[in-house]
């Protein structure tokens, strides 16, 4: 579709709350993010051996697939969802 980003095109409609895909990435809080991205000083080992891991591997560490997220407090519907 011309003029359009990243996103998603379906072929059946997509109702709030329905679970399309499965996540099995590390999630991140905001300090953790902020110290391996932002503030190098401050980075701890654990940081400095991931930031290396990527590297290994050949991925970026550009940071920009990184979007603001909320997780629902009860995940049971995703979880029935998704097979779990």
């Amino acid at each position: 579709i011309p003029g359009k980003a990243f996103g998603v095109i379906c072929r059946e409609p997509i109702s709030e709350g329905d679970v399309v895909g499965e996540y099995l990435g590390e999630v991140m809080t905001e300090d953790v993010k902020d110290r391996r991205y932002m503030s190098s000083e401050q980075q701890t080992e654990e940081d400095k051996e991931w930031i290396q891991s990527r590297l290994d591997r050949g991925q970026t560490m550009t940071g920009c697939y990184l979007y603001g997220i909320s997780i629902p407090q009860n995940t049971t519907k995703n979880k029935r969802h998704s097979g779990q």
